[in-house]
């Protein structure tokens, strides 16, 4: 996923909406239904389909859902394959994976902090606090003109809600604990990604160079794993020999998030 060549456009947004990841979901699966932000709209202001009591409230989740789903972020699926895959039998912990990419693809700062000190903190001690992310805000500061005009309460809450993301996204220990926990990425989310990717055309060597594989702590050798699992899955066929690679498959996404809830059903 390329980063922007111009300095990042860094907003404090997050402390404002946090995660929302129930309320996400319902989104996601009322979009399944009709596809149109506007019905979206309606039925989250006009019928309460979040079941908040501040339009102000929803008004800020409609806004963060919108800039996260709407907002093309290739080569990451679009929102109506993410909403298919919200609506699927595949596991919750899966479909929190498939989301978190869209979190730090739709936010230059959180992408950044995750990117510059989560992922070296996990070969490093192991942990992160909310003193350490407001650190790393004042070293970013230094090469964004909009974060050095913070006040420092602002840098305060945000690291809250970078902390709290983390969290909820299940890669950090439960308040007050600040041990970072592995993302294990679940081989429903990796299908998913994968399967798009080379409906997208793709080849097997583009696809595992991109960047969102780094962004979901997925290296190498357990890529290579999910790959084979998701052969011994029938979900595809893949095989090495060397610097030979043959993949094929008899479903695209759509369809194999269809193969697998019908799967699971016959379990």
């Amino acid at each position: 996923m390329p980063r922007n060549q111009q300095q990042p456009a860094y907003k404090c947004n997050l402390h404002r909406t946090g995660t929302f990841i129930y309320e996400t979901m319902l989104l996601l699966e009322s979009f399944a239904v009709h596809g149109s932000m506007e019905e979206l709209k309606r039925q989250a202001l006009e019928e309460n389909l979040l079941g908040k009591t501040s339009s102000y409230t929803v008004k800020g989740m409609l806004r963060a859902f919108e800039q996260r789903f709407l907002v093309p972020h290739p080569p990451l699926p679009p929102a109506e394959q993410v909403a298919l895959a919200t609506c699927s039998s595949i596991p919750n912990v899966a479909k929190l994976h498939i989301l978190f990419p869209y979190y730090l693809a739709a936010d230059d700062l959180v992408r950044d902090v995750y990117l510059g000190l989560v992922l070296p903190s996990y070969h490093g001690q192991g942990q992160v606090s909310r003193e350490t992310i407001q650190q790393y805000l004042e070293q970013l500061s230094a090469a964004s003109h909009a974060l050095s005009e913070w006040a420092e309460y602002t840098k305060l809450r945000w690291a809250r809600g970078f902390a709290a993301l983390l969290r909820d996204f299940g890669l950090l220990s439960k308040h007050p604990g600040t041990e970072l926990i592995t993302l294990n990425l679940r081989r429903e989310a990796f299908a998913f990604f994968w399967l798009w990717l080379r409906q997208e055309g793709f080849s097997v060597s583009e696809a595992g160079d991109l960047k969102l594989w780094e962004m979901l702590q997925l290296g190498p050798a357990h890529r290579e794993k999910l790959l084979i699992d998701g052969q011994q899955q029938g979900w595809w066929e893949y095989r090495r020999a060397g610097d030979v690679i043959e993949f094929h498959t008899r479903h695209m996404l759509e369809e194999w998030l269809e193969y697998v809830r019908y799967a699971n059903e016959d379990e």
